[in-house]
């Protein structure tokens, strides 16, 4: 034992473990070349991410377990030895010993830690593209079957609560797409689908003008696209997830079929390309897919436009602004008054003819209400894919009980010495402890590399799928989580190595020596 502590024998254990590091660094590099390869289809593309890439990109963290720990130990030892009152070199030493048994635990601990940090970060990164955008209006109203009279809209802004100036009628129609833009035929899922909601508003008052209500993000010339948009003829602004999955760019058309009338295809010209984070959540609730439980993407043109286009007469949405003293109930009994006062009225049906307007309902959709819904659903999901991960972080807690068991069965004689020598019971505490909390560091810095390197990963992989509309480039870390995963870490840690190391501190140093 005292000859494995020699400088020598140290150094040759340093080597082997840098080689096999070198490979454990090296091999998370094909994820990297699987996500940028260039002309792969995108299911191909996906099997070798999740069947080869993942696996691998774990093994190779796994392999490069010793590199953590000796890199927590170059930088934090002299922390805790000053900490601790340990002589530096003694502590080292002490870990240097014990390198592959200590690199073991730390793997083990790292299954349950890396995969809780990586399902943190890669959940983050995707959500963020599903939170209520920027763009969208604190109120989103829907007013059903019958709609208001355009005539009637005046009264819709005296309503109490919103903000008048910023309050506009919505004419919306969801309308099958007459060529197959999104290869829905071939596969369908989220967004390929073959159809898209069509929103028509005010030009100046939607898109354009200093305080527009939608302050879209545009990818290309605002000023032409709203030239565009106010001039007669159809024009809309496209989502860029839209115009990639499609391939359509500014200058290009496609055709919409009416609902009403399938023999009546409308033309629009793309005027201009925004980005539309959020959109998801905001179609699902808000009853804008009228023909269609999905769609593929909301699209934006001219009130004027639309209304010709699919002959909308009435208005059956709207979106608005709220002031600080916006009631819930107060407004929806205000706007039901006000859509129960058009019975009577003659409403147009897609493809049905005329309808009388009775009973109507109304659907109220806040943003504050999207945010706080998608969140709730997020964390009901999160709660169940983190459980395995924090099951897994307690039962590797047995790792370190039975790694500090092995170290003071292995070292009994060398730990007799050191308290022959002058290290008293406190001070061997110290050492025991100090080796605890190396390695709880070095767990935690190798599951965070690992969940920051997968997220990253995940991240990009998502702009390769379609699966989910706009989701583009986001990474997200929510350090508050991560900060919590690795204070358990030291918890579980302290935990499972203060029982082995009071039971240390017991034998009497000649017991330690004849025992051995």
């Amino acid at each position: 034992i005292l000859e494995s502590l020699q400088p020598s024998s140290l150094q040759e254990r340093r080597q082997v473990s840098f080689k096999v590091c070198i490979i454990g660094l090296l091999l998370p590099l094909l994820q990297i070349w699987i996500i940028t390869q260039p002309g792969l289809a995108e299911m191909s593309r996906v099997k070798l991410y999740s069947l080869l890439g993942c696996p691998i990109t774990a093994l190779g963290f796994v392999l490069a377990a010793p590199f953590f720990l000796l890199a927590v130990n170059y930088i934090f030892s002299p922390l805790l030895a000053f900490l601790l009152r340990l002589p530096l070199p003694f502590l080292r030493s002490q870990l240097d010993a014990n390198l592959w048994r200590s690199s073991g635990t730390v793997v083990a601990l790292s299954l349950g830690l890396g995969f809780y940090m990586m399902i943190l970060i890669w959940s983050a990164s995707l959500l963020k593209p599903f939170l209520p955008g920027d763009w969208l209006p604190e109120l989103f109203a829907s007013v059903a079957p019958g709609g208001l009279q355009e005539s009637d809209f005046d009264l819709v802004k005296e309503l109490p609560g919103l903000e008048a100036q910023a309050c506009l009628p919505v004419y919306v129609e969801q309308c099958q797409l007459a060529e197959d833009l999104t290869g829905s035929a071939l596969r369908q899922n989220v967004v390929r689908q073959n159809n898209v909601t069509m929103m028509g508003m005010p030009v100046q008052e939607a898109y354009g003008g200093k305080q527009p209500l939608l302050p879209f993000e545009f990818l290309s010339d605002k000023q032409s696209a709203l030239q565009k948009l106010a001039s007669p003829g159809n024009y809309c602004l496209l989502p860029s997830f839209f115009a990639e999955l499609a391939g359509l760019a500014v200058g290009d058309s496609f055709g919409l079929v009416s609902p009403g009338d399938p023999k009546n295809i409308q033309r629009y010209e793309v005027a201009g390309l925004i980005r539309l984070n959020g959109w998801h959540w905001f179609s699902k609730f808000s009853g804008t897919r009228r023909h269609y439980t999905r769609t593929a993407a909301i699209i934006f043109c001219s009130e004027q436009s639309l209304r010709q286009s699919f002959n909308l007469q009435r208005i059956n949405y709207f979106w608005s602004q709220i002031k600080p003293d916006f009631e819930e109930k107060q407004f929806m009994r205000a706007l039901q008054q006000l859509a129960d006062s058009q019975a009577g009225q003659s409403f147009q049906v897609s493809g049905k003819g005329q309808a009388i307007v009775g009973k109507q309902s109304l659907k109220l959709t806040l943003k504050s209400a999207l945010h706080s819904s998608i969140m709730a659903r997020t964390e009901q999901i999160l709660s169940g894919m983190l459980r395995m991960p924090k099951l897994l972080l307690w039962i590797m807690s047995l790792a370190v009980a039975n790694t500090a068991l092995a170290s003071i069965r292995v070292r009994r004689l060398e730990i007799g010495l050191m308290r022959a020598l002058g290290l008293d019971r406190w001070g061997l505490m110290r050492l025991l402890l100090a080796e605890t909390l190396l390695i709880a560091l070095s767990s935690i810095s190798l599951s965070l590399a690992y969940g920051l390197y997968s997220g990253l990963c995940s991240a990009q992989m998502a702009t390769h799928i379609g699966f989910f509309g706009g989701m583009g480039w986001n990474f997200v870390v929510p350090w508050s989580r991560i900060w919590q995963g690795s204070l358990l870490m030291f918890l579980v840690c302290f935990v499972a190595a203060i029982i082995p190391a009071l039971l240390a501190l017991r034998p009497k140093p000649l017991e330690l020596i004849q025992t051995e």
